[in-house]
């Protein structure tokens, strides 16, 4: 009664979970074990260099670096409080075309971890890069030009920015100079013609300039050239006030433009809001109802959920009281075979010393057993070899008189 059905239930669910976790556990540290073992038998040098080798010539060593870089310059900015990098500007057209160059290099040229910190910073993420066809109209470049033709002919994986830069360095070295020629006959004087001509050409435009040099300018040049100069700063402050004109001009139309898409936009905003205002009040009214009616079922749930568990509480007093019922009856049964154990051990006790006693005893009893046998082994032996002294004797006695009763038969015989 003490107890709450939600805490036996949880604490029911708890009790069963250790066993499980240190059956993984112990699982787990044999596995590991096992997996040491082997790595150990294996050699750990040879595999960390060949995984080092690996991931190096993949490249994800170099990523790790850049990445490490990058959260420790985070972690100093954070601590030092340095000044936060500002948010990208509104891009333009151009911006956004020198963007996606870089960001298309970068993603042909195998840089992944670079081209992910470039496009946020750039501000592509939020517009998007730009495909082949848009920076061809943005870049206006001529359908019948070189870079255009250059440009259809490069394969989808390479860089669009390499390609221009190959097309600028040979436009720049083939720019010093123009070959042309003139189909003409060898035999034509034409060509002895033009170059006695361009001869006498170059030596009136060196003895002009040496004239030049010696004499000083005249009235009219002076004249002519202040006239030039008046006409250049004319036409430049003009040229400036028609800029400053068209500035103006279309700065005022771009506000009218810009006024006219607010007046519209809020409008638009406002006629949204009021759908959208109008589609938050159903929902929401939708969302009451189902959240009463999910109220009351839930309510249901939980008295089911008590009931069972005042349940399964009774059923676990109940058990609880058998187990510690058992507990006690298999205490008094320990402690009974404790006590005869006690005196099964007293007993047998007894039962080694008294073994012990007799063992002794009849150590004894062997020792002069052994000694008594000795005495009378002893003694036989030295009677049987009195005894066979003597019947030696006597057979040598025996055997002299049968040599000296031979000698006599022989002395008789002869």
């Amino acid at each position: 009664p003490d107890l709450h059905p939600s805490s036996q239930a949880s604490g029911g669910s708890a009790s069963g979970r250790p066993s499980s976790r240190q059956s993984r556990r112990s699982s787990a540290g044999s596995g590991g074990s096992a997996i040491s073992t082997d790595r150990a038998s294996s050699g750990p040098d040879d595999a960390q260099s060949r995984v080092f080798l690996a991931l190096k010539q993949r490249g994800d060593v170099e990523q790790l670096k850049a990445h490490l870089r990058k959260r420790l310059f985070e972690a100093i900015q954070q601590q030092q409080q340095l000044p936060k990098q500002q948010p990208p500007r509104e891009m333009d057209d151009i911006d956004r075309a020198a963007a996606t160059l870089v960001a298309e290099h970068l993603r042909t040229a195998g840089f992944p971890y670079s081209l992910s910190v470039f496009v946020p910073e750039s501000g592509l993420s939020s517009g998007g890069l730009l495909d082949r066809n848009s920076l061809q109209e943005l870049l206006r470049l001529p359908a019948d030009g070189g870079f255009h033709r250059r440009l259809v002919a490069a394969p989808d994986g390479a860089s669009v920015l390499r390609t221009v830069l190959q097309h600028l360095a040979e436009a720049g070295g083939g720019a010093g100079g123009v070959n042309a020629g003139v189909q003409t006959a060898e035999s034509h004087p034409a060509e002895a013609l033009l170059a006695a001509r361009m001869a006498a050409i170059d030596s009136q435009f060196d003895q002009r300039a040496r004239q030049q040099k010696r004499q000083p300018e005249s009235s009219a040049a002076s004249v002519e050239a202040a006239l030039l100069q008046c006409r250049r700063e004319t036409e430049e402050r003009m040229r400036k006030q028609l800029q400053a004109d068209m500035q103006r001009f279309r700065e005022g139309e771009l506000a009218k433009v810009r006024l006219e898409e607010r007046v519209a936009m809020q409008k638009e905003l406002e006629a949204r809001r009021r759908e959208m205002e109008a589609e938050y009040r159903l929902r929401f009214t939708r969302l009451v109802d189902r959240e009463g009616s999910c109220d009351d079922a839930l309510a249901r749930q939980l008295k089911e959920q008590e009931r069972e568990c005042y349940l399964r509480r009774q059923t676990l007093l109940e058990q609880i009281d058998l187990a510690k019922e058992r507990e006690n009856q298999l205490r008094r049964d320990r402690e009974a075979w404790e006590r005869e154990q006690t005196v099964r051990q007293e007993q047998l006790r007894a039962l080694d010393q008294s073994l012990v006693d007799r063992e002794t005893k009849l150590k004894a009893g062997e020792l002069l057993l052994e000694t008594r046998l000795k005495d009378e082994v002893a003694k036989m032996k030295l009677s049987e070899e009195t005894k066979y002294f003597q019947k030696w004797k006597e057979l040598e006695l025996q055997d002299a008189r049968n040599k000296g009763a031979g000698l006599c038969n022989s002395a008789v015989a002869l």
